[in-house]
């Protein structure tokens, strides 16, 4: 838009005769610069993305000194952050603050790219060097920067990349920006030769508590629990805004599937597009760069890896379900889980895990309907205060639901959780295809201590007690699973061939 031909210190933009001034003390809000006035200069990155971005630009106008930024893949956080820093320099220009800046990243071209975007708004930005009236009217003094640095009177902005040699170089203000990467996650001496820079790089940020001078923000987004991203995260200095694709709405954990959660950028993205992505990423790299979750492969219960899937039932088994009641002292709200499982010579095979957030009776009646639809066997329960509770009201109630109680036997329940892993690793468990992924997600995603998924894996770490198997050359009666898969497939295909099977008898009269 060109400068209208209002008096010298006024310009029109969005309909509005503000004068330089005015616009000024606008564009003291980090918000109205990044989506009012950017978005005048050229408008494929910058555009309001609503309420996250918003708190995103408080966050990092805020004072505190050490910023820890982690968001969700896709999240446009590094395009926020080209906008703070052409806030920071713009601002650092008129006031003639002697702002001294450094975007540093991975690699040199992401740097370039960066610096790139960054002299172009302001060589571009006619209404931008008119409000910011300090900085240079004539746009090719800004192209006429060094690819790595561009600055103006006592104002300067550098970009470097962990190439860059970091020597007689002092900032008042540095940003690192993705320092971790697929190329530099997966090895022990890339991680820690990332790490070994990022804290060398410390004696180069001029940083004065006592002052409130200096600023350091590293932004990322983890991809192994011993990379950078995960040593910030567990450092108490650092002030943090960590925001993965979804948050906790009450309804249970975050399922893309079962939709429970609240989206935190609803402007650009569904429930669908997330199952896309986790259906094509896998759950692994997904929870990892969309729910911002790693585990330590020392930790891990389950690898993607060792997940195998039965194709058939055996027909020789012992049928058995084993209840893992909430916990009723816990200081987070947990769930019932609930495992039913086919005992056989060559393994475990899971028929059903799943967990439920219901009170005591209607716990018993999800027993009841599971006992009717899998007819186990035997049935187990945890033997805890919300257990006895439970036999109460069957006694109460009359019911025909037998069960036995499990009992701890003095073991913690990450104890006994973990002895499924040998189980796993030789391929001795064997889950259902194509069912609800919660499972899969409580076995790769769980750590020792982890509350979200300990009473469903509990729940099934209760069958290795009770492991059993029938003799090999005893014979069991027709699998009631099998047989009403069976059944479906018998009435679809009559279905289906049922119409076609009129057509060839009215065909064949025809003729």
């Amino acid at each position: 838009m060109k400068i209208s031909t209002a008096p010298s210190n006024t310009i029109t933009l969005y309909n509005k005769n503000w004068t330089r001034e005015r616009w000024l003390e606008e564009c003291r809000n980090l918000w109205f610069f990044v989506y009012v006035i950017l978005p005048r200069v050229r408008s494929d990155k910058f555009q309001n993305f609503g309420v996250l971005h918003r708190y995103l630009c408080e966050y990092l106008a805020s004072p505190s000194g050490k910023k820890w930024v982690s968001m969700f893949r896709g999240s446009y956080k590094t395009t926020v952050i080209l906008g703070y820093l052409l806030w920071l320099f713009c601002w650092s220009v008129q006031l003639d603050l002697g702002e001294s800046i450094v975007y540093n990243t991975a690699s040199k071209d992401n740097a370039s790219i960066f610096s790139q975007d960054f002299r172009d708004y302001l060589a571009e930005g006619e209404e931008l060097r008119w409000i910011f009236d300090k900085i240079p009217a004539k746009a090719e003094h800004f192209k006429k920067n060094t690819q790595w640095r561009v600055e103006q009177g006592t104002t300067k902005f550098h970009v470097a990349s962990l190439d860059t040699r970091q020597v007689f170089r002092h900032y008042r203000t540095i940003v690192n920006d993705d320092l971790v990467n697929d190329k530099n996650a997966y090895s022990e001496s890339q991680r820690a030769d990332v790490i070994k820079q990022w804290r060398l790089q410390k004696s180069i940020l001029t940083r004065y508590r006592k002052f409130k001078i200096g600023k350091e923000i590293d932004v990322g987004t983890p991809y192994h629990p011993k990379d950078l991203a995960g040593h910030i995260r567990r450092l108490g200095s650092y002030d943090k805004f960590i925001m993965p694709y979804a948050l906790e709405d009450g309804r249970g954990p975050v399922d893309p599937y079962k939709k429970n959660g609240v989206l935190t950028f609803p402007e650009m993205f569904t429930w669908e597009d997330f199952q896309d992505l986790r259906e094509e990423q896998g759950f692994s790299v997904f929870n990892t760069q969309y729910r911002l979750e790693t585990v330590d492969e020392a930790d891990v219960l389950c690898k993607s890896e060792w997940i195998h899937y039965w194709i058939s039932l055996p027909g020789n088994y012992w049928r058995i379900m084993v209840v893992d009641p909430a916990g009723v002292e816990t200081k987070h709200s947990s769930a019932s889980g609930i495992t039913i499982c086919d005992h056989a010579g060559s393994g475990i095979y899971i028929l059903h895990g799943q967990r439920y957030w219901v009170t005591p009776k209607n716990l018993i009646r999800i027993m009841e309907s599971l006992k009717e639809t899998y007819n186990p066997d035997e049935i187990f329960v945890e033997r805890e205060k919300y257990s006895v509770t439970i036999a109460d009201t069957i006694d109460h109630e009359k019911t025909r639901l037998n069960f036995s109680f499990v009992e701890p036997r003095g073991r913690a329940k990450p104890a006994r959780i973990m002895r499924l892993r040998q189980w796993f690793e030789t391929g001795r468990i064997l889950l259902p295809r194509n069912q609800n992924t919660e499972l899969e997600d409580a076995l790769t995603l769980y750590t020792p201590g982890a509350s979200e998924y300990e009473d469903l894996l509990d729940s099934l770490a209760y069958h290795l007690d009770k492991y059993n198997p029938p003799k090999s050359n005893v014979l069991r009666h027709e699998n009631t699973i099998e047989k009403a898969l069976q059944k479906d497939f018998d009435d679809e295909l009559k279905r289906i061939a049922g119409p076609q099977r009129r057509y060839q008898e009215d065909m064949d009269a025809l003729f």
